[in-house]
């Protein structure tokens, strides 16, 4: 008989192999000086969300680590702006899916409650930004295994909310 993981099993196997991407693009701008650097298209956070949820998160997280490390290793104003763009976009996309997770499906499918969630994080002084996308992060993590659980409505993501 063979073993069918769970839904949670497979979550944190995504977001370890998500972590494992994530360092990888951190090295890859420095072997890749001089090269040209392919261009990376434009997601909207909205269709990504629409088609999958966790793989929303892991993808716009692993953007953000990818370009904020690009930002710092560039010298090019322009690649600078674009990997800045690109940031902002990770942000917005994990502050989506928190405030969706958090205000109830019916309520937060909607780009006002994005662009109100993605206005109280740019209103944050910049050293806590990166924390509080964190927090989200593990708010949506934790509800996903709940999702998979059967134990949607726990207490672990609005206890994690409050902090």
């Amino acid at each position: 008989m063979v073993a069918t993981p769970s839904l949670p099993a497979l979550c944190a196997v995504r977001a370890v192999a998500a972590l494992a991407l994530a360092v990888a693009a951190t090295a890859l701008p420095a072997q890749t000086a001089g090269k040209a650097k392919p261009k990376t298209p434009a997601v909207s956070v909205e269709s990504a969300y629409n088609t999958d949820p966790l793989g929303c998160v892991i993808r716009l997280r692993f953007a953000q680590a990818a370009t904020a490390a690009t930002a710092q290793k560039s010298t090019d104003a322009s690649a600078k702006q674009q990997a800045s763009a690109m940031n902002e976009r990770a942000h917005r996309g994990v502050y989506f899916y928190a405030a969706n997770l958090l205000s109830g499906p019916a309520d937060a499918r909607t780009p006002e409650a994005a662009e109100a969630a993605f206005k109280a994080f740019a209103a944050l002084p910049r050293e806590r930004q990166g924390a509080e996308a964190m927090k989200c992060l593990r708010v949506a993590e934790t509800a996903i295994a709940d999702l998979g659980t059967g134990l949607r409505g726990s207490s672990a993501a609005p206890a994690e909310a409050g902090r």
